[in-house]
């Protein structure tokens, strides 16, 4: 039984300790809304978890546009009218533009795909649920626009930002 235990012992503590791991919570979120999943007022909608007030939060978009490179060409750089609700019901408003001749990684002839960094850094003056609202006006005209995402990344609380 000697022998055993000093297998089962070391075993046991590793299977804790794995397990304390895999129950944090994740530091990034992710959610992609398809352009017929709008909703009735032709928003892309999402809720940002920004309950922690001691970390601060990067925030990307994502999408990816299915046309071929002359048809891509042929496009501009499109609004995206932005909606901001804070927890109280606050609402913030901006416009920004969709740079559409800067594919990242992975794109190709046929099938371009886009990160957009947003904003980093991002302190909230209210801890919690956060509403964004996207509005895309001609996102039926995009050849082979495939929808919005966002990426929500939580960084740790740090004495510099």
């Amino acid at each position: 039984m000697s022998e055993w235990r000093h297998i089962l012992i070391p075993a046991l503590f590793a299977a804790i300790a794995l397990s304390l791991f895999s129950c944090s919570e994740p530091q990034s979120y992710e959610e992609f809304v398809r352009t017929g999943s709008k909703d009735e007022d032709g928003m892309y909608r999402f809720t940002l978890n920004m309950s922690d007030s001691l970390a601060v939060y990067d925030l990307s978009f994502y999408s990816r546009i299915e046309c071929g490179n002359g048809k891509l060409a042929e496009l501009r750089d499109f609004p995206l009218d932005i909606t901001l609700q804070s927890p109280s019901g606050r609402k913030y408003w901006e416009k920004v533009y969709f740079p559409v001749h800067r594919s990242s990684k992975g794109s190709n002839f046929y099938s371009h795909q886009y990160i957009m960094p947003y904003r980093s850094g991002i302190r909230p003056e209210e801890a919690g649920e956060w509403e964004l609202a996207v509005r895309i006006d001609a996102d039926e005209h995009i050849p082979g626009f495939r929808g919005l995402g966002i990426i929500l990344k939580k960084k740790g609380w740090d004495i510099r930002n």
